[in-house]
């Protein structure tokens, strides 16, 4: 992860090692993208970080779509 140029990092099922490997690549002054499924909120709040807006998605073509068009 250390030679990533970006981070995408999908906030759906709240699992710590997403959280980890976030902070990590935070560390390292890896930019990050961050994306949640709807069904899991579209307003995931975490404690003492507002500046974190993820990408809401839908469906995996919806998410890839959106992806290709923001890395594009």
């Amino acid at each position: 992860m250390s030679e990533s140029k970006r981070l995408i990092v999908d906030l759906t099922g709240y699992s710590p090692e997403v959280y980890f490997a976030a902070g990590y690549a935070f560390g390292l002054n890896i930019p990050i993208i961050w994306t949640v499924h709807h069904s899991s909120g579209a307003h995931v709040q975490l404690p003492g970080i507002e500046e974190i807006r993820p990408i809401v998605w839908e469906s995996v073509e919806e998410l890839a779509f959106i992806l290709q068009h923001k890395l594009g």
